[in-house]
């Protein structure tokens, strides 16, 4: 189950990102925030709630702050999707842990 959330998730953001390196190329503030909004919803699925709070922030990006900083704000999601993939595929490579014995 783990592993299909994990694979969910990049497959997701990645589609995500996608839209997003198109919008700051095509300066389509519209596409931006829709991008945003849905990297909030698989980060917030995740639990990464760090990048899911700077998605949404996103998501209501002005359209004066999208053509003076997009491309900053692009770069800073992507920084947080390498950290986070990061840890999901070191969590991929540890061996699960068997649940504590039930008593009673």
């Amino acid at each position: 189950f783990v592993d299909e959330m994990i694979d969910s998730f990049f497959s997701d953001a990645e589609e995500s990102f996608a839209t997003m390196h198109l919008s700051v190329a095509e300066q389509d503030v519209g596409q931006f925030r829709f991008a945003a909004h849905a990297m909030k919803s698989c980060s917030n699925n995740m639990g990464a709630s760090v990048m899911a709070a700077l998605a949404a922030k996103l998501e209501k990006i002005t359209e004066a702050e999208f053509n003076d900083n997009a491309a900053l704000h692009h770069d800073t999601l992507t920084q947080m999707f390498e950290k986070i993939t990061a840890e999901l595929v070191e969590l991929r490579s540890k061996p699960a842990t068997q649940p504590a014995a039930m008593t009673g």
